[in-house]
């Protein structure tokens, strides 16, 4: 156990300062490594995360598992080693669904109300008809190239006249099952129910097909949901609550400018 724990410190320790503890044991069959960090905030997690990764595809060690708990008053990560090939590790490869991931921000009748704030989940708001925003909007022109954020499978695809072109992916997402659903594309995704997707694979282009069919240039769109569940309502569940990457990549106060 001690020479894989040792395998495993240039990996986990790779700046030396981030860490203050590494224990490892084995329970259920794994070698689980507990790095206890010495600043409790949630920006050094997102530092000593970043430091795992080569860029936004690609993990310094393959198929990275990381799961985020609490002890006491400091965050702990937790990583859980599979047991063959030494440390090859078990988990989600992230892929945001758009190149540029920014809150789309006009709103009003003829877009004349820089608010981004609209663009957020939110369960409760008198800026939508609705009352609520079950989702995220993602600024997009006609024809932006949206990708397969996960690896996973084709749960749907079809036309709805709120929606208009729907496409969803499901997968496990560091050991949860959850759906991935995009909205207003272009067209019918060239994709049957029980496809396999890899994140990264283009799955379609952004449109305004649906109730989006009205909107100015200023208000085009990618709608994003992450649910937990199949069915075509409910169950959806704030993006940048359960994907860490979200948070990471999304700019959620965008410049006006840059979005006419």
């Amino acid at each position: 156990m001690l020479e894989e724990k040792d395998t495993a410190l240039p990996v986990l320790d790779k700046d030396g300062k981030a860490v203050k503890e590494i224990k490892a044991e084995v329970k259920d069959g794994y070698a689980v490594a507990e790095i206890q960090l010495k600043h409790k905030n949630e920006d050094t997690f997102k530092k000593w995360k970043k430091t795992l990764r080569k860029d936004q595809d690609t993990y310094i060690s393959d198929n990275l598992f990381i799961s985020l708990t609490c002890k006491g008053d400091d965050l702990v990560h937790s990583k859980q080693f599979l047991k063959e090939n030494s440390f090859s590790l078990n988990a989600c490869k992230w892929h945001d669904p758009l190149d540029i991931m920014v809150y789309r921000g006009w709103y009003g009748p003829s877009s004349n109300r820089w608010e981004p704030k609209s663009s957020a989940y939110l369960k409760s708001t008198t800026a939508r008809n609705s009352g609520k925003h079950e989702g995220l909007d993602l600024y997009a022109p006609i024809g932006t190239t949206t990708y397969a954020c996960v690896d996973g499978e084709v749960y749907l695809n079809y036309f709805s006249s709120t929606y208009g072109n729907c496409f969803g992916i499901k997968s496990t997402y560091y050991d949860k099952l959850l759906y991935f659903f995009y909205a207003h594309l272009d067209k019918k995704p060239n994709f049957k129910i029980g496809d396999k997707v890899k994140a990264g694979k283009q799955v379609g282009v952004t449109g305004v097909t649906g109730n989006a069919n009205k909107t100015d240039s200023k208000k085009n769109h990618l709608h994003f949901e992450v649910r937990d569940t199949n069915a075509t309502t409910g169950g959806r569940i704030d993006p940048l609550k359960t994907i860490t990457e979200l948070n990471d990549n999304i700019e959620t106060n965008p410049t006006q400018g840059n979005q006419n």
